[in-house]
């Protein structure tokens, strides 16, 4: 597990400075290793390994990819014991299931990653708005505005509980469109 830790660092680095093709090796290196990986710890190294693997792909503009590999990375999720990691994969998933315009997809992953979120009393403000987020995004696609706008205000005092200006920001720019809309 190490050494695939170590791996996703540089791969990780390498996604900030701007190096894609760094990445991608570092990134590969790290699933490889992982894959051979058979025990628990291997279960969680393949998870994380498989995540940034499909960061690397959707910076390529790989989308297709990049879901195949968060809907891999789930799959190894739910494997008893279920890993924690599950609701953070879901909510990818369910964020690239969103630009792909498959709609119900991205609703099953985006409610199961809130609902897992919501039942787990030590979820962090950050993790919680994070997970609130793509499913407010779907619920005004959908042209559900009330269930969106009470997303965004929760969103919005998670972000504001964790220091995330940026995060506050967008939700008060999506609740204002939304007050703007007649909500």
């Amino acid at each position: 597990m190490k050494q695939v830790v170590e791996l996703v660092k540089r791969a990780l680095a390498a996604r900030r400075d701007g190096d894609a093709q760094s990445a991608e090796a570092a990134a590969r290196e790290a699933l490889s290793l992982a894959r051979s990986q058979t025990d628990g710890a291997g279960r969680d190294a393949l998870v994380v390994a498989l995540s940034v693997m499909a960061q690397v792909d959707q910076d390529a503009g790989r989308l297709d990819v990049a879901t195949q590999r968060y809907a891999q990375a789930a799959e190894v999720c739910r494997r008893r014991p279920v890993s924690p990691r599950l609701p953070h994969v879901l909510r990818h998933l369910g964020m690239l299931q969103f630009r792909a315009r498959n709609l119900l997809a991205a609703i099953s992953c985006c409610e199961e990653a809130v609902e897992i979120r919501r039942s787990e009393p030590s979820t962090p403000p950050l993790e919680m708005a994070n997970t609130l987020r793509p499913l407010a995004l779907i619920r005004e696609t959908e042209g559900r505005r009330a269930e969106a706008a009470a997303l965004w205000k929760e969103a919005s005092s998670l972000y504001a509980a964790a220091g995330v200006e940026s995060g506050v920001e967008e939700s008060r720019t999506r609740l204002a469109a939304l007050a703007a809309e007649g909500v």
